[in-house]
């Protein structure tokens, strides 16, 4: 094999892993985070197999902003997500960032809520 046949092959190999490395990105459009407030986003796999799902809240500069974050398993052996839950306090929070692995976006549902200091909801967008 010569050297530049080599070099393509090594180059279409990389290309593929990076092409294959995220499936898909979602990203809701922004909420405001009520004065004493919160961003709250979620993450549902709506299949049984398991994805790799990589959530963020973050800022308009695209700054993370993620306070809390935690996920319910639908098996756990597996690796099967169910939920993906994210908090906010930071007021300069706006929107959630979802990158998928190992599924389509179509695969999950994202929403994305702002609640006020008294908890009440005050707004909610959802992503696909």
């Amino acid at each position: 094999m010569t050297r530049r046949i080599r070099t393509i092959t090594t180059l279409l190999a990389a290309t593929a892993l990076t092409a294959n490395a995220w499936a898909g990105t979602i990203r809701t459009k922004d909420l405001d985070v009520p004065p004493g407030g919160m961003l709250v986003c979620t993450v549902l796999n709506l299949t049984d197999e398991p994805i790799d799902i990589d959530p963020a809240i973050v800022s308009h500069d695209q700054t993370l902003r993620t306070d809390f974050i935690a996920t319910t398993w639908r098996d756990e052996i597996d690796l099967i997500p169910d939920t993906v839950v994210l908090e906010s306090m930071a007021s300069d929070a706006c929107h959630c960032l979802v990158r998928l692995e190992g599924g389509r976006r179509r695969d999950v549902r994202v929403l994305l809520e702002a609640y006020d200091a008294d908890g009440f909801r005050t707004g909610f967008v959802g992503g696909r």
